[in-house]
């Protein structure tokens, strides 16, 4: 077991707006998950990696489709409060806008010819299509 080592500053957006003048509150429908509550760590295995993206994931896949779907956003991170807290892990600290609470994930069955992989690269996300024939990666920005 480790502990995850960043600063703020490490993932702030430098020299960007937050919130430009007569644009709507970008936070309306924000949902924030904080792995752990102010001054502690939020713990991973050296396995398996975080605790809380490895059971949220398992979450969301597991309602999708094992429980029809049947559990809100809110339900399943109690779930895995539950869980991490008898197992005598962090505390989550989850912020929810606007009725967010009540999210579902479903399985996206759109079917696309273009392979697409989701990067997170320090702050920017990047999406790297690929055609199912090609061999090299195209970046588009997200």
């Amino acid at each position: 077991e480790q502990a995850k080592n960043f600063r703020l500053r490490d993932v702030e957006r430098q020299g960007t707006l937050v919130w430009a003048y007569a644009e709507d509150n970008p936070d309306y429908r924000l949902v924030v998950i904080n792995a752990a509550n102010d001054g502690f760590q939020s713990k991973m295995s050296n396995e398996t990696g975080s605790y809380v993206i490895r059971q949220f994931t398992h979450g969301i896949e597991n309602n999708i489709t094992t429980k029809n779907n049947h559990h809100f956003l809110h339900e399943i991170l109690e779930d895995i409060q539950e869980d991490l807290h008898d197992k005598g892990k962090q505390l989550m600290v989850k912020t929810f806008n606007n009725k967010t609470e009540y999210i579902k994930f479903v399985k996206n069955t759109r079917q696309s010819k273009k392979k697409k992989k989701v990067m997170v690269e320090m702050g920017k996300v990047m999406i790297i299509e690929q055609e199912e024939n090609e061999t090299s990666d195209s970046v588009s920005k997200d």
